[in-house]
């Protein structure tokens, strides 16, 4: 449907471009934590619907905006696991249509802990309503092939979710950079820091992009808007609320008042919306 309309009348799809915009930017908080770069990372998603594909999506557009990298190869840092094992070139003969552009040359892995233990992600996205499938060898196991690992079940609600916060930093000793898609609870670690955990939420980008799309008049809406909405979402977090593990600030604190709302409302216009190459009023 979008692909359809998208070109035809000003819409966007918030469960993928919305979805995908918060988690792009819960990545380039965690970056900002860790002093890493996009382009060295690899991700690997439980969850090759069109929600998760979509995040795989803007993030290889975002390596080719931001890194110079071409999409093909942009794309190829993107890895997706299904229900029948890895999306890869050997099944494009029963694949959907939004999963043929991530149907690497690559051999055919059944598993997800298979999956973890060949491709050696950096970054692990759970978008497949699995619960507790993000098990906790699988957590061990980025913790070890990564100093800091970026764990994501962005399932909801929390029943769904492929595990919970307090998994993820037991399992990594505290060095995981999380977000999930339900609210977790604050935790304290066995050093006595505390700790918020990140929720990635579609609300910190949807009115924002709305509003803008609004006052600009604008006809179409492009995926620039959400690269430019993740990267202002990106920045956010002072370096106290870093350090507490919070990437994005919390949805406790959010209201029309919030200067999460006006900062990324104001930031799209400026800079993306009053381009009419980009969304053409």
């Amino acid at each position: 449907v979008l692909a359809r309309w998208r070109n035809k009348v000003c819409c966007f799809n918030d469960d993928m471009q919305g979805t995908a915009a918060v988690a792009l930017a819960a990545v380039l908080a965690g970056l900002r934590s860790t002093g890493g770069s996009l382009d060295q990372q690899t991700f690997l998603f439980l969850g090759a619907g069109e929600a998760g594909t979509a995040i795989g999506e803007l993030v290889a557009r975002q390596l080719v905006h931001a890194h110079g990298l071409c999409l093909q190869e942009a794309r190829q840092r993107c890895f997706f696991v299904d229900s029948k094992g890895l999306v890869c070139a050997a099944r494009r003969h029963e694949l959907q249509q939004h999963k043929l552009s991530f149907a690497h040359c690559r051999p055919y892995l059944l598993d997800l802990a298979t999956a973890v233990a060949e491709l050696r992600p950096s970054v692990l996205i759970g978008a497949a309503a699995q619960p507790g499938a993000f098990t906790q060898d699988i957590l061990r196991l980025m913790g070890q092939l990564n100093k800091h690992p970026f764990i994501f079940p962005l399932s909801n609600p929390t029943s769904m979710a492929e595990c919970t916060a307090e998994q993820v930093f037991a399992a990594t000793e505290g060095r995981a950079i999380f977000a999930s898609g339900s609210p977790n609870d604050p935790l304290v670690l066995p050093g006595g820091k505390q700790i918020f955990p990140t929720q990635a939420n579609n609300a910190y980008v949807f009115p924002a992009v709305g509003h803008a799309a609004v006052i600009t008049r604008c006809t179409t809406i492009t995926d620039e808007v959400f690269l430019e909405a993740a990267s202002a979402l990106a920045q956010f977090a002072t370096p106290d609320q870093l350090q507490q593990c919070l990437r994005i600030p919390s949805s406790r604190s959010r209201s029309r008042h919030h200067p999460l709302h006006h900062n990324n409302r104001r930031s799209l216009p400026r800079s993306r919306f009053s381009t009419s190459t980009i969304c053409n009023a």
